[in-house]
């Protein structure tokens, strides 16, 4: 995939490497194999997340689940 567009939820754009994070993974699991710097995919996103949101460049996902599983 070269591209991915859609709505966003600030301004500005980013470039970078895609890793996708399974919103079944463990975030223990995902926050040791996330890679500074790349573009987070998820399908949604929970706060458990919060360490994996701070070495991703941007975050991509179509949902977002404000309270724990």
């Amino acid at each position: 995939m070269k591209e991915i567009k859609g709505i966003t939820l600030s301004k500005g754009y980013a470039k970078g490497k895609i890793q996708f994070i399974s919103d079944a993974m463990d975030h223990k699991k995902a926050a040791k194999i996330f890679k500074k710097g790349n573009i987070l995919v998820t399908h949604i996103l929970f706060p458990e997340f919060n360490p994996v949101f701070y070495k991703a460049s941007t975050v991509v996902c179509a949902a977002v689940n404000l309270f724990n599983k």
